[in-house]
């Protein structure tokens, strides 16, 4: 088993992107998202146990279109020396050939194409960092096609991106649904990420993703899908046990 690595706080950057209102009335709102945002962020950068310094962790909450994600992304990718952590939680929509985008507060189901983020748009970003290690977390519908794109090479600037250190990790599987239990502080998966950074000692990625999958399929819901290559799974986000409300 891999030694449990800890990033540098200070080389290190977060971005996580939520979106709980949509105007379409195909979409559902999803008011935990908020929720999961601040509580997120809360754990990264606690004062004692989280690893990023709070301006080192920008939260996007609400996004309208792709400009304040695309800002948030760039700024991110420009300054991670060591960890690259980008998360997002909303609806996860298909286009007409079947890809994966992201939902934003104005995306349109019938043109998913303008007016969602293509997943291919945050893989570009993703691998184009120089991080040491960078980390994909998803909790929405469909995320699991993330996981196949993140894994083709071809998908990828051609020739020129090393994916070492790349872990995916998303709320269910490419055709299963996420799930946001009604009246629940937290989305299940976010709620059972966040129950694993309280462990008792601090978990590497491999760890949470397997007290994640215990979580969600005791439960009888959805279980998460990984992937990761290089070293990251042996990567720990916090230092010790963080516990959120709710």
């Amino acid at each position: 088993m891999s030694e449990r690595r800890f990033p540098h706080g200070p080389a290190s950057r977060a971005v996580l992107i939520g979106t709980s209102r949509f105007s379409s009335p195909d979409l559902p709102g999803i008011p935990s998202v908020r929720e999961n945002l601040e509580a997120l962020q809360g754990a990264l950068t606690h004062p004692t146990q989280g690893l990023l310094a709070p301006e080192h962790c920008r939260r996007v909450s609400d996004p309208t279109d792709q400009a304040a994600v695309g800002a948030a992304l760039t700024w991110a990718v420009r300054e991670a020396d060591d960890l690259l952590l980008v998360y997002y939680a909303g609806h996860g929509v298909l286009d007409d050939s079947g890809l994966l985008h992201l939902g934003l507060v104005h995306t349109d189901v019938e043109h998913v194409g303008f007016s969602a983020l293509p997943i291919d748009l945050i893989k570009r970003h993703v691998g184009e960092a120089r991080a040491k290690s960078r980390v994909l977390l998803l909790d929405c519908c469909f995320s699991g096609r993330a996981v196949s794109a993140m894994a083709e090479p071809t998908n990828l600037a051609v020739g020129q991106l090393d994916l070492s250190g790349t872990y995916t990790l998303t709320s269910t599987t490419k055709t299963a649904p996420a799930h946001a239990p009604l009246g629940a502080t937290y989305t299940a998966f976010t709620g059972a990420l966040l129950d694993a950074l309280a462990a008792p000692a601090a978990l590497t990625l491999d760890e949470i993703y397997r007290e994640v999958d215990r979580a969600l399929h005791g439960r009888g819901l959805p279980r998460p899908q990984r992937r990761s290559a290089g070293a990251a799974g042996s990567l720990a986000l916090v230092r010790g046990p963080v516990r959120t409300g709710g």
